[in-house]
């Protein structure tokens, strides 16, 4: 169980710290039609590596690239946990998305609208019953950045505020987190290379001082992500690969630790990526 734990804190804070870069666009050279992964946790015993299956998730996408659903299977692999069903207008924006945790029970719906450049503009949370739970209203510039998102409580009432600011080439290099009396909750920045690729994310805000440092092969996929903590000091740092079409294949997870002058690297978990393509 620790394992488990360990395994999905770490995924968390990947996907919550890259999550400007961590949509579900599909780079493919090729239509992918399925995307199956999955993700194991690894335990070093006898001098080995042992790999065990945590979860696994088949994901299906249209003809246009759209991801249209997701099944999630936990522990036991031959039955679905969860899924999520997702529903898009005739401009390929993403109108609905809800979870079913059965074929006809849904858990939550997110309803979304867009304005005539097709950038979202407001976001619906509904609870099973139906009832709303909140709401998310979101801003732009002239270049269609996203510059402000507001959620709203069921009153109206305004419960956080985020405002991003971009650079010349419609980057985003600064988010700032504000609570409902205004005051600041968090700040991050965001620094890239010659070819607009993310390659640093710092800042300070609930989960305290946090950075993040990512590298990039010669057709900008993303190979290597790691984070250090408030001595500069590297912690975590995933490694992934990838396939003639640009396909993600895989992600290793390493803990890293310093001794006698030395950094020591203990693989703590794996994530395997299978496709099949449209004709």
């Amino acid at each position: 169980m620790k394992n488990l734990i360990t395994i999905l804190c770490l995924c968390s804070f990947l996907i919550s710290w890259d999550k400007p870069f961590s949509n579900y666009v599909i780079n493919s050279e090729k239509k992918i039609q399925t995307k199956t992964q999955y993700t194991y946790s690894v335990e070093q015993k006898f001098g080995d590596n042992i790999e065990i299956l945590l979860e696994k998730y088949i994901t299906k996408y249209d003809s246009n690239n759209n991801r249209v659903e997701t099944d999630t299977y936990y522990h036991s692999i031959d039955q679905i946990e969860y899924k999520m069903i997702y529903k898009y207008d005739s401009n390929n924006n993403q109108i609905e998305s809800s979870k079913y945790i059965s074929e006809d029970q849904i858990e939550y719906k997110n309803i979304y609208k867009y304005d005539s450049n097709n950038n979202r503009v407001e976001e619906f949370k509904y609870r099973s019953d139906g009832t709303l739970q909140s709401k998310y209203i979101f801003k732009y510039d002239l270049n269609n950045n996203k510059i402000e998102s507001s959620r709203y409580d069921l009153e109206g009432n305004l419960d956080s505020k985020l405002i991003y600011k971009y650079d010349s080439n419609n980057n985003q290099i600064e988010e700032f987190k504000y609570r409902s009396d205004g005051t600041l909750q968090s700040k991050y920045i965001f620094k890239y290379d010659f070819n607009n690729n993310h390659i640093e994310f710092s800042g300070n805000g609930i989960f305290g001082d946090i950075k993040w440092i990512y590298k990039y092969d010669s057709n900008n996929n993303k190979i290597e992500s790691s984070r250090y903590n408030p001595e500069n000091q590297i912690e975590y740092k995933f490694i992934s690969k990838y396939d003639s079409n640009n396909n993600l294949i895989e992600k290793l997870d390493y803990n890293l630790d310093s001794k006698f002058n030395r950094i020591e690297e203990t693989l703590t978990g794996k994530t395997v990526y299978e496709y099949e393509y449209y004709d």
